[in-house]
């Protein structure tokens, strides 16, 4: 099986991936990764972790180009790099290409020579708005995205992992997507399943220790909204550590915020998580706040965890996690809210047994996010393939030309906004 991906930059796509290949190593399954980046772009302890399970490809290691120059090659303008034929080698066993974004399936289309015919193709729809964000003035290069998502993509290859977004996506183009494949994102190893004893929570009475581990984005709204709670409940006179891990954009306001209402003794941001610590990092805590793969992570750990819902204006959320039906969470609009200083509020006054028992139902919770069966589901999607001519039409460098410069102006001017594109597509904000 191939991936095509951006970079192995800490996220949840990211980890996804690394997981995947993880299992499919212990499956005996081969796994090759194609990153539309040079390695300097990745995360060295993801790289490191993923060369153990799969072939790593980056760019340098795909195109004709010198090796110097293809190290600082922005990948936006992947589409014109000119591939080694030796690719084909590498990629003469491949039976499923899954692409994890737009420009990872036109990468595969401007690659598609040198894989077998008729291999199988899937394109996961990572995030709700990947492509429904924007109005009607959107870039060439997204308008190609969606040209190539709605009109040439077989149904059957596409991957939905939540299950709202059947009818957005039916809204947003009045097309059927009942024939996509539907399940959960795999965040739960074999190994992990036992990994945790139940154990005394850490807190006790009006005691509570908390914990979030995420990029600090602008779409991530709790991640500010976190830091009123906290204010709240030390005035309702619960004793509360907040620790924070990640970093990002939102970090400077989240740091101000801190600091203008005097928590610095109870808010600490703590930079990024070495992923192999994360077991071990947040099983110590009683309560995580967070959304993606992470909650569920800690979840698994038997760590009570409340969702964090993107882009919402106010400090509310669903609750925890382990109550709520089916296996969508992040979104706003899904189930009905609760302000999370309440949540937090009724966590505290729990006694010992309620909360080993709420622990005990998040690791229950957990399993419904097996790896393993998420190999399974992908193994098990029909075989459709897509036809890359199709992809570029009548004049493919041309098409290929102005959809890199595309994306590459539009990541340009997300970025002299201080922020990136992947981050603007989540606020739905470009």
């Amino acid at each position: 099986m191939l991936f095509v991906h951006g970079s192995l930059a800490m996220g949840g796509v990211e980890t996804f991936i690394l997981r995947m290949a993880k299992q499919r190593a212990a499956e005996n399954k081969t796994t090759v990764i194609i990153l539309l980046s040079a390695e300097h772009r990745s995360d060295s302890g993801l790289v490191m972790e993923a060369r153990k399970y799969a072939t790593l490809l980056f760019l340098p290691d795909l195109t004709r180009l010198p090796r110097v120059l293809a190290r600082y090659f922005p990948f936006h303008l992947s589409l014109l790099l000119p591939i080694k034929p030796e690719l084909a080698k590498l990629l003469k066993n491949i039976e499923h290409v899954h692409a994890t974004s737009g420009i990872s399936a036109y990468f595969y289309a401007h690659i598609s020579k040198y894989l077998p015919a008729e291999v199988k193709f899937t394109i996961g729809v990572y995030h709700s708005l990947e492509f429904s964000w924007g109005g009607r003035a959107l870039p060439y290069f997204e308008r190609k995205n969606r040209s190539l998502f709605f009109d040439k993509i077989s149904k059957s290859s596409i991957i939905f992992f939540n299950e709202s977004m059947v009818p957005l996506y039916e809204k947003v183009s009045g097309q059927s997507f009942q024939a996509v494949n539907l399940f959960p994102l795999g965040v739960i190893e074999s190994s992990d399943t036992d990994l945790k004893q139940i154990s005394q929570p850490q807190g006790s009475g009006n005691s509570l220790k908390l914990v979030s581990v995420g990029r600090l984005v602008p779409f991530k709204t709790y991640n500010l909204h976190m830091i009123d709670v906290v204010a709240k409940l030390l005035q309702d006179g619960i004793a509360v550590e907040y620790d924070i891990y990640g970093d990002g954009p939102l970090e400077p306001d989240m740091k101000k915020k801190i600091s203008e209402q005097g928590l610095q003794k109870h808010i600490n941001l703590k930079g990024i998580l070495d992923y192999d610590r994360f077991s071990e990092v947040v099983s110590s805590y009683d309560i995580f706040i967070g959304s993606g793969s992470a909650i569920v992570q800690a979840a698994g750990l038997g760590v009570s965890a409340i969702v964090g819902i993107e882009n919402t204006a106010l400090a509310e959320t669903y609750g925890f996690l382990a109550e709520l039906d089916g296996f969508s969470y992040n979104e706003d609009g899904l189930y009905a809210k609760r302000p999370i200083v309440e949540v937090l509020q009724s966590y505290s006054k729990l006694p010992a047994d309620a909360r080993v028992s709420l622990s005990q139902r998040h690791i229950d919770k957990a399993k419904e996010f097996s790896m393993a069966k998420c190999v399974d589901n992908f193994d098990r999607i029909p075989c459709y393939t897509l036809d890359a001519k199709s992809v570029f039409g009548r004049l493919p460098f041309l098409t290929r030309f102005c959809y890199s410069a595309s994306l590459f102006m539009s990541s340009l001017k997300a970025r002299l906004s201080n922020s990136s594109l992947s981050e603007r597509v989540r606020e739905n904000s470009v």
